[in-house]
């Protein structure tokens, strides 16, 4: 009998043995079942998975597993040159140091520098009406204004304050707060 078992466990597989042993077709003893589980056949069986790495990105949820002792192992820091000098005394290296680029002087005259600001005057061909603040770009409150904080902002409300009112109350509101604020310190 015990012949037939293990003509049968090298046959079958361990899922095979099971329903055949709960079919009570066969009864093979516990430690042929023990030899075929851990005979080489039955490790063939059994696919292994290699993963290259645990926190590979494409994983998913994979990433953050702890790395399985069967991942194959590739080349730590392949490419990577150290160009820190990490032992005693400076060694003679056969190429030459790194040293930082001297200062170059400037060439006041070149055409960038000499020309610099040429069309700054941009009434050079009128007769003198146009003003920078003319030509400005900004919010019309504070263009060409010269003042202080507090006067920036009463002459914003005088310009939007209605609709500042109307469309942004709690802005409004902030700006009311400081120009109070401002006129008790005074």
């Amino acid at each position: 009998m015990e012949t037939h078992t293990k003509q049968l466990l090298n046959k079958t597989s361990l899922s095979q043995m099971y329903t055949l042993y709960k079919a009570k077709q066969t009864i093979p003893s516990v430690n042929l079942i023990q030899k075929r589980l851990m005979s080489s056949k039955f490790k063939k069986d059994k696919e292994t998975v290699h993963r290259k790495d645990a926190a590979c990105i494409g994983e998913g949820d994979k990433m953050y597993e702890p790395q399985s002792p069967y991942r194959e192992h590739w080349p730590r820091r392949y490419g990577w040159d150290n160009k820190l000098f990490g032992g005693g005394a400076l060694p003679k290296l056969d190429e030459p140091l790194k040293f930082a680029l001297k200062q170059k002087d400037k060439d006041y005259w070149d055409k960038e520098h000499a020309l610099f600001g040429q069309n700054d005057y941009i009434d050079i061909l009128g007769d003198g009406n146009v003003r920078p603040v003319d030509l400005m770009k900004g919010p019309s409150w504070i263009r060409g204004f010269k003042g202080n904080e507090m006067q920036r902002i009463i002459r914003r409300l005088q310009f939007d304050g209605h609709k500042l009112q109307q469309l942004y109350p709690t802005k409004f509101h902030m700006i009311q707060k400081k120009i109070g604020l401002s006129v008790q310190t005074l």
